[in-house]
């Protein structure tokens, strides 16, 4: 996360009969932003389940992970805010579940089909 500091005027009237000149100060003011870490590297078995699952967690995880790789189209439910055809289209580096490719899948998808999908 970046911090960023910044140092702003600010003025303080305290009541026109006591007063008739603002007293002005400075005021410190820091900004945390979100910074993107880029695309993730790792091994390429990244991604799997946790060790000390349960049969039935890894079931559940498996479910999952077959849901999350899973190709959908407008009959099954994209709406008009998509931003792709699956989860795993985008969050696949270095395996399902990581971050985004190097190379943003949106594009293709955004053309594909005609660019009637």
């Amino acid at each position: 996360m970046k911090k960023l500091t910044y140092v702003v005027p600010v003025a303080v009237v305290l009541g026109a009969t006591l007063l008739q000149t603002p007293i002005v100060s400075s005021q410190t003011i820091t900004v945390f932003r979100a910074q993107d870490p880029g695309v993730r590297g790792g091994a390429p078995g990244a991604g799997g389940p946790i060790n000390g699952l349960s049969a039935n967690e890894l079931i559940t995880f498996n479910a999952g992970l077959d849901d999350f790789s899973e190709l959908e189209d407008a009959a099954e439910g994209l709406g008009p805010t998509m931003n792709l055809d699956g989860c795993g289209g985008c969050h696949a580096q270095p395996s399902a579940g990581g971050t985004s490719p190097s190379v943003n899948p949106q594009v293709a998808f955004a053309t594909k089909g005609g660019a009637t999908n």
